[in-house]
């Protein structure tokens, strides 16, 4: 049975689609979207959404003062998962960007830390799958930052945003054990999946990911 999902992007921010066969999902400007959840208990104001057979994730600030981190200067905000009638926290502060896997069972979602996966959102924990480097290490151009987790049809490999600053580009990673397959050239700001889950869409070219 074909899985049904509403995704929202921030208010502004980069557009990446997921096709797969005759259907789209589409990650985009939350007005493109369907009507955005309440702010859970605990939040302040919904940035990203994802939803899929029945489940919701919801990225949402927490009205906490903002938090220095490396270099930066982030919001603080938090994941929020379940059924619109009742969603829990994720204990993984400064989290965003959720995303479902095609099939509902996991959920991919970034923090300053890296790209984190949550294999049971009901009650499991996330694990990091791709750690971002030292925030002591930081510089103004010299940090890595994850955004916009995007998984391939089959649920093997995420696509992403990784952006340092001063430029950004696409990545691929293997799910089981965040193997960089892929990274395209500088100054890439969207992508989208082909149905094989091998091709990526990068402005009029298609790539072959190994």
């Amino acid at each position: 049975m074909p899985h049904t999902r509403l995704r929202s992007g921030l208010l502004l921010g980069v557009v990446l689609g997921l096709a797969v066969g005759a259907s789209a999902h589409e990650m985009g400007e939350a007005m493109d979207q369907p009507e955005a959840p309440a702010p859970p208990t605990g939040a302040t104001r919904v940035l990203r959404f994802d939803r899929v057979d029945g489940r919701t994730a919801v990225c949402a600030t927490t009205g906490e003062p903002d938090v220095t981190y490396g270099s930066r200067q982030l919001p603080h905000t938090g994941i929020w998962v379940g059924t619109a009638a009742e969603l829990r926290r994720l204990d993984t502060p400064l989290a965003c960007d959720p995303a479902w896997s095609p099939d509902g069972g996991r959920l991919a979602f970034t923090t300053p830390e890296g790209l984190w996966v949550l294999a049971d959102p009901e009650v499991g924990e996330p694990r990091l799958l791709l750690e971002a480097p030292d925030p002591g290490e930081e510089t103004e151009f010299g940090y890595v930052a994850f955004r916009r987790p995007v998984w391939s049809p089959n649920g093997a490999r995420l696509g992403y945003l990784a952006t340092n600053g001063g430029t950004t580009w696409v990545e691929v990673v293997e799910v089981i054990d965040g193997r960089l397959r892929f990274r395209s050239h500088e100054e890439t700001y969207a992508f989208s999946w082909g149905a094989d889950s091998r091709s990526l869409r990068i402005g009029g070219n298609t790539v072959l990911v190994p």
